[in-house]
């Protein structure tokens, strides 16, 4: 028997193991994200260009309205720069690093 928590998550009664289900549509650089640290929605548009691609995300909150672009690189194309932070992604997740290395923020995949 398995309770279900969310769409993500199925706890399994017998063993008492989490399992993760796949989701494909938090794994594209294109959708709504929300940053952690701020509660931005952030709206992305991913573009099939270059090597990696190229993503053009706005933020429209009433502390702050911007747009930025950037071309996706890095050898696994995982690394974007956008709003002056530099990010690397993971499924569903970005880490944001300022100009020391340290992480300022994350934005979440949502739907």
């Amino acid at each position: 028997m398995a309770t279900i928590l969310s769409r993500r998550y199925v706890l399994i009664h017998s063993s008492a193991c989490i399992c993760f289900r796949s989701d494909p549509s938090e794994c594209t650089w294109s959708g709504r994200w929300m940053g952690a640290n701020t509660a931005h929605n952030i709206y992305c548009r991913y573009d099939n260009i270059g090597t990696c691609g190229s993503i053009d995300c706005s933020i429209n909150h009433f502390t702050l309205k911007a747009q930025n672009s950037s071309d996706i690189y890095g050898d696994r194309c995982d690394r974007i720069d956008l709003f002056g932070l530099k990010g690397k992604a993971t499924c569903g997740y970005i880490a944001w690093f300022d100009d020391k290395g340290e992480v300022v923020n994350s934005w979440y995949k949502t739907r």
